[in-house]
């Protein structure tokens, strides 16, 4: 999150010691 200036919502989210986090970003068209 940091390196592209955004926010953490929640540290340490995992089920599994191995999980693999995956990020979805939704940015809003300029008008």
């Amino acid at each position: 999150a940091e390196v592209y200036g955004l926010s953490v919502l929640r540290n340490d989210l995992q089920d599994f010691s191995d999980n693999r986090t995956r990020f979805v970003l939704f940015v809003a068209p300029e008008t």
